[in-house]
C-alpha cells in the first residue's frame, strides 16, 4: 500500500488578505499557534530568537525602546521606524517600539516579513514587518490559559486568556497581562526616582455567527 505525506496548508495575511503561504511572493516566516504555546512565547523578546535574520538590541534602561533589526537593518535616524508591527490589521508600531511592550496572550499566528514592505505596510518599512493575528473566539469550546513568572529586582508577571462561549453561535475571548519590576537604578538623592516599570493591559474580542449571511468579529 502506497503512503503519502501531506502538509497542512498555512494561511497568512501578509498582503492584507487571507491566502496560502506558498502563494505569497515575500520572504516570510510563520510561527503558528502550536509553536507559540509549546515555546511559551509571551512577548517580542521571546519569539525574536526563533526568527533567523531578526534581532532586538536590548534597551540599556528598563522601559526604553529596543532597536528591532531585520536583515541587519535597524534605526536609520529620525523619528520613523524602519519596521512595522501590525496586530489584527491595526498599526501598533509606535506602541510596540519598546521590545518588551508587545504581549502575546491570545496570538494565533505571527508572521515576520523580511525586506521592504512599502506596498502593504508603508513607505518607511524598509527592514520588514511583524504581522500578528489573534485567535478568533470559538463558540464550541471553553478554554483558559494562564502563566506566572518571577525574578530578581522584585520582578513579577502574569498573563492569560479565556475563551468563553455565550451561545452556540457567539463567544468572547478575554485576555490580559500585568508585570512589574523595580529596575536596576535607584536615585538616592533628594529628587528620588528609579527606572522601575509597570505594565498592564487587556483585550476583549467577540465573534458571532447568528445567520449564514452574517458574521461579526470585534
Amino acid at each position: 500500500q502506497e503512503r503519502t505525506n501531506t502538509l497542512d496548508e498555512i494561511v497568512v495575511t501578509a498582503q492584507k488578505r487571507e491566502e496560502s503561504l506558498k502563494d505569497v511572493p515575500v520572504s516570510i516566516q510563520v510561527l503558528d499557534q502550536e509553536l507559540i504555546q509549546n515555546e511559551d512565547l509571551r512577548n517580542l523578546q521571546d519569539y525574536v530568537d526563533l526568527v533567523p535574520s531578526m534581532s532586538v538590541e536590548r534597551p540599556t534602561i528598563a522601559g526604553s525602546s529596543g532597536d528591532v533589526r531585520i536583515r541587519g537593518i535597524g534605526a536609520l535616524g529620525g523619528i520613523n521606524e524602519t519596521w512595522a508591527l501590525y496586530v489584527d490589521g491595526f498599526d501598533m508600531t509606535g506602541a510596540g517600539s519598546s521590545a518588551g511592550s508587545v504581549r502575546l496572550a491570545d496570538a494565533e499566528r505571527i508572521e515576520v516579513l523580511r525586506g521592504p514592505q512599502g506596498t502593504a505596510f508603508g513607505r518607511n518599512v524598509v527592514a520588514g514587518a511583524i504581522n500578528i493575528t489573534s485567535k478568533t473566539p470559538d463558540p464550541t469550546a471553553r478554554s483558559a490559559r494562564i502563566a506566572f513568572d518571577a525574578g530578581n529586582l522584585e520582578t513579577y508577571g502574569v498573563i492569560g486568556s479565556a475563551n468563553i462561549p455565550l451561545s452556540d453561535k457567539t463567544a468572547i475571548i478575554i485576555s490580559g497581562f500585568y508585570d512589574t519590576t523595580d529596575g536596576q537604578i535607584e536615585n538616592i538623592g533628594p529628587a528620588g526616582g528609579s527606572n522601575s516599570i509597570e505594565n498592564i493591559g487587556g483585550r476583549l474580542s467577540l465573534y458571532s455567527n447568528p445567520t449564514e449571511q452574517l458574521e461579526v468579529k470585534a
